[in-house]
């Protein structure tokens, strides 16, 4: 799956910092194609809840990736 690496792989660590639910949504937008509304659907919740739990996944996969580029940039250094 196209977001496996980005979401730690098969999703065993035990520090990983996306809960179940951000995991599934953000796996089912970018690897299944689903709209927020299909997947807001699937859930009966809201499209804005949808739209929430992406944007905070997203932002904790980006505060993740940028600490370890950060991490291995001053290790080479």
């Amino acid at each position: 799956r196209l977001c496996r690496p980005a979401l730690g792989g098969d999703g065993s660590a035990d520090d990983d910092p996306l809960s179940p639910r951000e995991r599934e949504v953000i796996s089912l937008v970018f690897d299944a194609g689903l709209t927020r509304e299909q997947i807001a659907r699937m859930f009966r919740i809201r499209e804005t809840t949808v739209s929430s739990v992406l944007l905070t996944g997203l932002r904790k996969l980006k505060e993740q990736t940028s600490s370890a580029a950060v991490a291995a940039y001053l290790k080479l250094a």
